[in-house]
């Protein structure tokens, strides 16, 4: 099923062939990959303990309304300020115009591309295609689908380092950055910025691939 976000979310350069059609096999499956991985990536971020609660409040897919504050801010974005600078987290989810935007989708997309390019047939590897439509170089969209993700995900300006350290025999865990000066923020660093409401988060870190996918 849908999880968080749904098959409308999947457009131009995120399209999956024939996903709109009547009894198609192709919407069952992009919904499959929508509950698996939007799953796994929130469990990257989150970790364990806070991805759980989160769950708790899903249903069907949806967000509920009377969910907590934390968690109805990180799905659908809030204002804040950290060091008397205002911040905006667009959310997990949003609109820009008529395009419904998250960043979980080239993350969804780029593992559908992956197991979908290419098709094992009775004479070998065959290309998937899509009808009436022409395909593009697949390691492109590729690398250019999980780039993106990174970027909206932790941004490509920031790197985080995770620090152990003890005070008064107390063990504490603290994350260092460089700075930016973008004030909408990565999911990173609003984790980062609001980590009395998500303590403990893993915020597992991405690394960007280059045209060949590495």
């Amino acid at each position: 099923m849908a999880y968080l976000i749904d098959e409308t979310y999947f457009q131009r350069q995120y399209y999956v062939p024939n996903v709109e059609e009547l009894n198609s096999r192709s919407k069952e499956d992009l919904l499959l990959y929508i509950d698996q991985y939007v799953r796994l990536c929130l469990q990257d971020a989150l970790g364990y303990t806070l991805f759980k609660e989160l769950d708790s409040y899903i249903v069907n897919g949806n967000l509920q309304p009377n969910a907590p504050q934390k968690w109805l801010n990180l799905v659908n974005g809030a204002e804040y300020t950290e060091h008397d600078r205002t911040y905006y987290w667009k959310g997990l989810k949003y609109n820009e115009g008529a395009f419904k935007v998250s960043l979980l989708t080239p993350f969804v997309f780029y593992h559908w591309l992956l197991d979908n390019q290419a098709k094992m047939s009775g004479m070998g590897e065959v290309v998937l295609e899509a009808k009436n439509a022409i395909n593009a170089s697949s390691n492109q969209r590729l690398t250019k689908s999980w780039n993106t993700f990174v970027q909206l995900y932790q941004d490509k300006n920031y790197h985080y380092n995770r620090c152990v350290w003890f005070y008064e025999g107390v063990r504490v865990i603290d994350w260092m950055e460089n700075n930016t000066n973008n004030d909408f923020v990565s999911l990173v660093k609003f984790l980062y910025d609001n980590k009395e409401d998500y303590p403990d988060a893993n915020i597992t870190t991405y690394k960007f691939k280059n045209q060949f996918g590495l």
